[in-house]
């Protein structure tokens, strides 16, 4: 297996290190945050034959088109707004996962994964919870990676950051996402979810 470098990506990851387990999120620019670096859709998509110190894992429907991937529990529907952008609607109570396989060489205790997304609330700002575990391709959770608990704004998008270092699994290994809408009346409007896997990058240090 050949080996890449994204240093940028390593780059920015190092520097957010001491910020694991943070929340981060504010209004969206061209540029986005300052402190994660390039855009996840940047990055190589993660396979087999190549080990890549930073790689996106293969999540399914990133951007809503349909829901195909994703399990809910709850209320969970598919919208879209007058721009043609799709979104999963998430209302309060209800939570959103999928099991993303991560086993392309790096083994999961020398992984660290950074999940992204964006988040907006349709009435009022509600409180979102987003979760990594370990899990299997059922969707079992095994060893809990790291949480956050974050706000989704009012009619205004932003970006949410997590990022967490990686525990020993069996393989095939997954890491389940899971966002919560812990609001109790708002519907919370998610999008473009990332989640990445550095080979490099320790986040505990």
């Amino acid at each position: 297996m050949t080996r890449h470098t994204s240093l940028a990506f390593i780059a920015a990851g190092l520097c957010a290190a001491t910020l694991a387990g943070t929340a981060f999120a504010g209004s969206l620019s061209s540029t986005g945050f300052t402190h994660i670096g390039p855009s996840p859709a940047g990055l190589p998509s993660c396979n087999s034959s190549e080990v890549f110190d930073a790689c996106r894992l293969p999540v399914k429907q990133p951007t809503f088109d349909t829901l195909d991937g994703w399990a809910a529990e709850g209320d969970v529907s598919r919208g879209g707004d007058a721009t043609g952008n799709q979104y999963a609607a998430i209302r309060g109570g209800s939570r959103l996962k999928q099991a993303v396989y991560a086993d392309f060489g790096t083994l999961s205790k020398d992984a660290s994964y950074v999940l992204r997304f964006r988040l907006l609330s349709e009435s009022h700002d509600a409180p979102v919870r987003a979760t990594l575990s370990m899990s299997n391709a059922a969707g079992v959770r095994g060893a809990k990676l790291g949480a956050i608990t974050t706000t989704a704004r009012h009619h205004e998008w932003t970006e949410v950051e997590l990022l967490v270092d990686g525990k020993a699994y069996p393989a095939p290994a997954h890491v389940m996402i899971e966002i919560d809408n812990e609001g109790a009346s708002s519907v919370v409007q998610v999008d473009d979810v990332f989640l990445v896997q550095s080979a490099d990058t320790d986040i505990e240090g």
